[in-house]
Formats: structure tokens, C-alpha cells, sequence
């Protein structure tokens, strides 16, 4: 070292001895700015980051608490939150519930529907039919006067048989009108909607002149 360098170290190791403090001496520089400070700061302060998709405070809202989403609520079997409202947990049960009968939303309140095991069932009472499929509606016809569904969803009094001018529905069996004439009268002595106005009540022996008149021989609808 250099004389001038010399110099410098007496005069920080009287520096340091003189403040009783730690004094340490870095050689080869021209400059004592290059040494780092004589003691260490510590850790810098740590600064809240705040998530900005998580944690969203409304800048039109001068104080408003910040809002987190909400995790879906996880629900044992049978069970669902139907409502959205987390402070009443998952209240529906699927099973029995008819508003949610095994799914939220799914509806089994029309007539005749019942929940079961989180199964819609239709079970009509007597008069009622399911003759659309669907569950929406429930047992929509009835079967007692319908003249389209006249006692079961598959018989229609309407245009059935032969010489039928009209039918009607009463307590779920179809009472044909039939076609009026004056020289061959016709009669449904069967009552089948089917075979319409099948007896010919001016020669039938069976229905001679009227449903249920029998007779050896039948002409113009009187018995001989």
C-alpha cells in the first residue's frame, strides 16, 4: 500500500475505536463509497399484494368492503342447493321434494304426480289420464267425458263404425247418434264404438225394430 492508503486505515481504526463500534476497512479503492453500510437494515417490510380477481373493492363505493366469491357448497347424495342461498345449506331434498324431484327445477307439481326416490311417477286417479306424455300437465283428460279419449287414451268415439251422425262421451263410453232414415233405421245395439250403428233394426231378428227385440222373422221392423 501507498501512503496515502496508510493514512486512511489509522485514521478509521481510530474512528472506530473512539464510537466503540465495528469498524471495517476495505483496501484497493480510491473511495470509501464503495463500501456497503456498517450495518445491516434488516429485512425491507413486507407490502400487502392484493389479488384483483379475488378481492374487488368498488371504486364507485367510497368504503365498501371487499366481496370473494363464494365456493359452490358440496352436498351429500339426495340433497342440493336449489335456492343459492348458502346460509340455509343444501335444503331440498330430491328425493321427496316435489318443486325438485331429482334435479333443482324439475317440477312434479301437476295433478296426479308424485315424487318418488327422486323419480316422477304419474298416478292418475279414476276418471284421470296421461294421454299427452307429459309431466308438466299431470292426468289432463278426462276420461269420463272426453269424446276423443272416452274411457282410455286410445278410444275416440268420434267417426267410428258406419251411419254414425254423432257421439258423445258419457261416463267413459261413447253413445252414438245414428244417421236417421225411414226405410233402413240403424241401431248400435252392441255398443261397441267401433262397429258405429251396425244393426239394421228394420230386418235384424235380433234387433228387430229396436236394440234387444228378437224376433223368428223381422220386416220393416215389425215381428212375425
Amino acid at each position: 500500500m501507498n501512503t496515502r492508503d496508510w493514512t486512511v486505515v489509522a485514521l478509521m481504526l481510530l474512528a472506530g475505536g473512539a464510537c466503540g463500534q465495528d469498524a471495517r476497512v476495505y483496501l484497493g479503492s480510491d473511495s470509501l463509497s464503495d463500501a456497503p453500510a456498517a450495518r445491516d437494515a434488516g429485512p425491507e417490510p413486507q407490502v400487502p399484494v392484493r389479488d384483483l380477481e379475488t378481492d374487488v373493492t368498488s371504486a364507485t363505493e367510497p368504503g365498501a368492503a371487499a366481496t370473494t366469491p363464494q365456493e359452490p357448497l358440496f352436498c351429500d347424495v339426495g340433497r342440493a342447493d336449489c335456492d343459492g342461498d348458502r346460509s340455509n345449506g343444501c335444503e331440498v331434498n330430491l328425493s321427496t321434494d316435489a318443486a325438485h324431484c331429482g334435479a333443482c327445477g324439475a317440477a312434479c307439481t301437476a295433478p296426479g304426480c308424485v315424487c318418488r326416490d327422486g323419480v316422477r311417477i304419474l298416478e292418475c286417479p279414476p276418471g284421470l289420464a296421461d294421454c299427452d306424455d307429459r309431466f308438466d300437465n299431470g292426468c289432463e283428460t278426462n276420461v269420463m267425458d272426453d269424446a276423443s279419449h272416452c274411457g282410455s287414451c286410445e278410444l275416440e268415439c268420434h267417426d267410428r263404425g258406419t251411419a254414425v251422425a254423432s257421439a258423445r262421451c258419457e261416463l267413459g263410453v261413447c253413445v252414438l247418434t245414428c244417421e236417421e232414415s225411414f226405410f233402413a233405421p240403424r241401431g248400435d245395439c252392441d255398443g261397441l264404438a267401433d262397429t258405429g250403428c251396425e244393426a239394421r233394426l228394420w230386418t235384424d231378428e235380433n234387433n228387430c225394430g229396436g236394440c234387444g227385440v228378437a224376433c223368428d222373422f223381422c220386416d220393416d221392423g215389425v215381428c212375425w
